[in-house]
């Protein structure tokens, strides 16, 4: 009895010997580039929300923010909103992924074109006359050069204006995308809504200019 006893003993061992040798193992490769130097870099954002007017805050299709870089670089971050207008204007209803960083020079820039829009908005009653007002805001990387004479722009924040027999009309194209298909269009039917963007985007600037002292 004792014999057969090893004897199973025995056999069980050589087939756990026998699977085991037939296992396959899972191969990591390895290839170092510890070698290849690396940079490396940090910084902390803080942003405070700009409200402006809260009876116009609820009906924007963005939302706009006082942004600093490590203490230091002060700009206004303007967010396509998320879902419709009609919810809350607030941090967690922006875009953060998709905001647009605009310098201090640049929001003068943009803050003009929109005081033309606003200047101009009666324009359209103008019998076979128009005006058009366009700013464009793009990273670098997204001008391309495609001749001597010829650069194509991707721009992440486009504002344009128009006043024409047929009315007078605003637009935003905004998201930090080289793909416009994921950028979202901000519309303004109104006088009153020109106004409250270049309010909101001086009250941004201004608290920007503060939060890098």
């Amino acid at each position: 009895m004792m014999r057969l006893q090893i004897n199973i003993i025995m056999l069980v061992a050589a087939v756990l010997l026998v699977l085991s040798g037939c296992r396959s193992v899972d191969h990591v490769p390895y290839h170092s580039t510890a070698s290849i130097p690396y940079e490396t870099t940090s910084s902390i954002t803080q942003m405070e929300l700009i409200i402006g007017d809260e009876d116009m805050a609820s009906d924007r299709d963005y939302v706009v923010f006082a942004a600093v870089d490590n203490m230091e670089v002060g700009y206004v971050l303007v967010a396509p909103h998320m879902g419709p207008a009609s919810a809350s204007y607030s941090l967690g209803h922006a875009v953060i992924p998709r905001a647009v960083p605009i310098a201090d020079r640049n929001v003068d820039a943009l803050v003009d074109a929109a005081q033309r829009a606003n200047d101009h908005w009666s324009d359209a009653d103008q019998e076979g006359k128009g005006t058009f007002v366009e700013f464009m805001h793009a990273p670098q990387q997204d001008i391309l050069r495609i001749s001597e004479d010829v650069e194509e722009w991707r721009p992440a924040l486009r504002f344009t204006f128009s006043a024409t027999p047929d009315g007078p009309s605003a637009r935003i194209l905004l998201g930090d995308t080289s793909t416009s298909d994921l950028q979202s269009v901000v519309r303004f039917t109104d006088r009153e809504q020109i106004e409250d963007f270049r309010d909101v985007l001086v009250r941004a600037q201004d608290r920007a200019t503060e939060m890098s002292r």
